[in-house]
């Protein structure tokens, strides 16, 4: 309920142009509220096209009673309870991520992604294995291989020849694929020389992918670092982006791993006997047969068997080489290929299409979505964090973080006791956000609660750590400012706080003061009963269906000497066994229409034919047609909403007396001739 009665009152809409409106409206028990949060609660509640002198005149009594609510809930110390404030924090934190970010960097990054997709670039590399736990020795040596390997390909090694004045150094750049085959820890450079294929955006950690599209086609690029390790790669082609929808069927070919004679020939044999099988289906494809249903009647790859063999839309370096190199050579709609054969099998395709990158405005949503689910970004953040920084005049003493790497000597993790100890009374100044200094000590706290790393160079966990650490200091600035830079957040973020306050108070004056006082409600029943009288009658009692005389004579006895609600109970002990049902007991409130048993017995209908029943072939009617309600219980639900609209206007009228309002009529005048 809380929810959505929450969900009413905060429903989204557009702001008003007065939304930065500071003039005060109105005051209740000398708490302001300007025109600004009046307009932002009006306009996410007014339906009404057109504003009108009566609408508004009708909704700003609406908003001060709303207000005088508000005020006794502050009185009686809602908002002070653990319980609001972290409901309070948790709609908030739902609220501001939108502000936490850098929506310029964003839409450039995305334009970028998308201007990368154009185009897909065919990248060799060197990789040195190097992860992030390795040590601060190991890091230094991996550096050194991959720089040397990057002077090889790009400059060359300096090579000295002659003597006195006839000597020379000359410089001679290395074939890029021969250095790779030498120097690479890429498992499979021994295959491929380093040739990683075709690249494009999104299917490769983002600091390579970002690597392979700054560099020029043709060049080197700088030394960059992955979870695997150092890397350089080599831009050695280009060309537009394309991708195919294609189907395919394949024969499965599963081949002994061992390499003895009688291996081979069984191998040799079972590739035979898939090719015999794929050319039958290529010669049915040929002459007309439906690919789909080939495929889905003979393919050996279920899951796209399934599909009618359909494989999607697929770019370059989606497929294994055979299988591309087949889908990226086809270009009529509906040609099949030839059987060609993969190491999964032999197969025949079937082309269905291509396409090229769609533009900017067809593929903005779905780039932005793929930026915020990968490491893409994490570039969008630093720009947001750079911006924070010049926002808060940042300044920093980067000399201060040497006496943590000092401290670090012979440790082995941010945990280690002796580096703990060391930089226990540190104390020196670190930065400076928003004129607030941060000192050693603060960022000490904070390795303390956050002392796990993917580094295992201390260096760079250090490093880490410090850069996390500023971020969150530079972001918990920006969020303690958020509602003094955006009107439109602190407005809502105060009709959450009031909005829970109202819930809370209402809850506790009128909701469930009407649920829970029997009293009020039978008073307040007696005094409007005349507003319970129905336009039919209605039938009050019990059809009670027996299997035997004996049994529908003690229900009957039951009903007439016991309280209602003790009836089933006691039928249950006394009548029926764990076993047998004797009887069945129904108690209501009937409409006619509504039950057979009641209509025939109860309103006396006789065109009406109850039904035969093999086990209970006994049906009477106990009780009453009544013109209305005889007690509250008859009508409880529209009699204890009446009770609560009852107990609001006593409350709402003893809230008028004790808090006094102040509407500046004024600001009144002036805001209905601007809105007229």
């Amino acid at each position: 309920m809380k929810k959505i009665i929450l969900g009413a009152i905060l429903m989204a809409s557009t702001l008003s142009l007065h939304a930065q409106d500071e003039r005060v409206l109105l005051t209740v028990d000398g708490e302001p509220s300007t025109v600004s949060e009046f307009l932002y609660i009006y306009n996410k509640n007014q339906h009404e096209a057109q504003v009108t002198r009566q609408s508004l005149d009708e909704y700003l009594d609406m908003f001060v009673n709303f207000k005088l609510k508000v005020a006794a809930a502050h009185e009686a110390g809602l908002d002070t309870l653990a319980s609001f404030k972290q409901e309070l924090e948790g709609y908030r934190r739902q609220a501001t991520p939108r502000y936490m970010t850098d929506t310029v960097a964003l839409e450039n990054l995305i334009a970028q992604t998308h201007q990368n997709m154009l185009n897909d670039r065919s990248i060799r590399h060197i990789a040195i294995r190097c992860p992030y736990s390795a040590s601060d020795s190991a890091v230094a040596a991996a550096r050194g291989k991959i720089e040397l390997a990057r002077e090889r390909v790009t400059t060359g090694i300096a090579k000295i020849s002659g003597k006195g004045k006839n000597r020379k150094i000359t410089h001679t750049p290395e074939d890029f694929a021969n250095v790779a085959l030498e120097v690479s820890d890429d498992p499979s450079v021994t295959d491929n020389a380093g040739l990683v294929g075709w690249v494009t955006p999104f299917r490769f950690v983002y600091t390579f992918e970002k690597a392979a599209f700054a560099t020029p086609v043709g060049q080197v690029s700088e030394v960059f670092r992955t979870p695997f390790g150092f890397h350089i790669l080599k831009v050695e082609a280009e060309q537009p982006h394309k991708e195919v929808n294609a189907s395919h069927i394949m024969k499965l070919t599963s081949l002994l791993k061992t390499t003895d004679e009688k291996s081979r020939r069984t191998n040799d044999s079972i590739i035979q006997a898939a090719k015999l099988k794929i050319d039958s289906i290529y010669e049915l494809a040929k002459a007309g047969e439906n690919f789909g249903a080939l495929a889905m009647a003979k393919s050996d790859d279920r899951g796209s068997a399934q599909r009618g063999g359909s494989l999607g839309w697929f770019g370059r370096n989606q497929m294994v080489r055979e299988f591309e190199d087949v889908a990226f050579s086809m270009h009529q709609e509906g040609e099949i290929s030839k059987p060609f054969r993969t190491n999964y099998g032999w197969h025949i395709m079937q082309f269905n299409g291509e396409r090229g990158t769609g533009t900017l405005e067809e593929t903005h949503d779905d780039i932005k979505a793929r930026i915020m689910k990968s490491e893409h970004r994490l570039e969008v953040e630093k720009a947001f964090e750079d911006k924070l920084k010049q926002e808060y005049g940042f300044t920093e003493n980067i000399a201060a973080l040497s006496d943590f790497y000092a401290a670090a000597q012979g440790c082995n993790t941010l945990s280690d006791s002796a580096f703990v100890a060391r930089i226990a009374d540190l104390k020196e100044y670190m930065f400076t956000i928003d004129d607030v200094k941060y000192y050693q000590n603060d960022f000490t706290e904070y390795l303390s609660r956050n002392n796990k790393s993917q580094y295992g160079s201390m260096s760079a966990a250090l490093d880490e750590k410090y850069e996390y650490f500023k971020a969150n200091m530079l972001r918990e600035t920006e969020n303690r400012h958020l509602e003094s830079k955006y009107p439109e957040l602190r407005n809502l973020v105060k009709e959450y706080h009031d909005g829970i306050m109202l819930f809370d108070i209402s809850l506790k004056e009128v909701w469930d003061k009407a649920g829970q006082d029997t009293a009020g409600l039978k008073r307040y029943f007696e005094e409007h009963k005349a507003d319970y009288v129905w336009s039919a009658p209605r039938y009050k009692g019990w059809v009670i269906k027996a299997a035997n005389p004996v049994a529908l004579k003690a229900a009957k006895t039951i009903i007439k000497n016991f309280p209602a609600d003790s009836v089933a109970k006691i039928v249950a002990q006394r009548i029926n066994t764990d076993t047998v049902t004797y009887v069945r007991c129904e108690r209501g409130l009937w409409e006619k229409g509504q039950n057979a048993a009641v209509d025939k017995l109860g309103f006396k209908d006789k065109k009406v034919e109850l039904p035969q029943d093999s086990v209970f072939k006994y049906t009477v009617c106990v009780g009453k047609k009544l013109k209305g309600a005889e007690e509250y219980t008859d009508e409880q639900g529209k009699v204890t909403a009446a009770y609560q609209d009852y107990l609001e206007k006593q409350w709402l009228a003893k809230l008028h007396e004790k808090y006094p309002v102040v509407i500046n009529k004024e600001v009144l005048e002036s805001l209905r001739q601007e809105l007229e």
